[in-house]
């Protein structure tokens, strides 16, 4: 559990945005609709929690502790959750469009109508067993897809989403 107060919680989350937490520990805390937009969370713990009804737009999660962590609702959109670990984590109906999840685990996590159109993967991200993220819209890239330009990226995410759509 975090080490900080109430106030402090609050007075740390009420700066001026956008919030840089690089290695905060913020495990199980509850942070029930909180506007994190664009906040630089690599690094941080946030496992165990209390996500829902988040704004994680265009956040910065990467190699984020995020276990067991309760994001129903969230909006992750364009997040990058590259390396992080949501091992058991509650996504049900959360907005994962655009993410980065390269490398990510999501063994065990609760992805009941999560949102992942043009979210993009490596071989390497681990999903639930019998979950199928081709079919939620979600896109493999190449291990190395690091150094693809983002405009390359973006061009196989449109075919690929393309593709998708015509497929249903």
């Amino acid at each position: 559990m975090a080490e900080f107060t109430q106030f402090e919680i609050y007075m740390i989350l009420n700066q001026h945005k956008p919030l840089w937490l690089q290695s905060i520990d913020l495990s199980k805390v509850s942070l029930i609709g909180i506007d994190l937009t664009d906040a630089y969370l690599g690094q941080a713990n946030l496992s165990g929690a209390l996500l829902h009804y988040a704004n994680l737009t265009g956040a910065y999660l990467k190699t984020a502790d995020m276990r067991d962590a309760i994001l129903i609702n969230a909006n992750l959109t364009n997040a990058n959750l590259q390396g992080a670990d949501l091992s058991n984590a509650k996504l049900n109906s959360a907005n994962l469009s655009g993410a980065n999840l390269r490398s990510t685990t999501l063994k065990g996590a609760f992805l009941t109508n999560v949102e992942l159109r043009g979210a993009y993967y490596t071989e390497y991200t681990q999903w639930p067993k019998e979950f199928d993220p081709k079919k939620a819209g979600a896109i493999e890239v190449p291990p190395d897809s690091s150094e693809i330009k983002n405009e390359e990226i973006r061009n196989v995410i449109e075919n690929a989403h393309k593709n998708w759509k015509a497929s249903l």
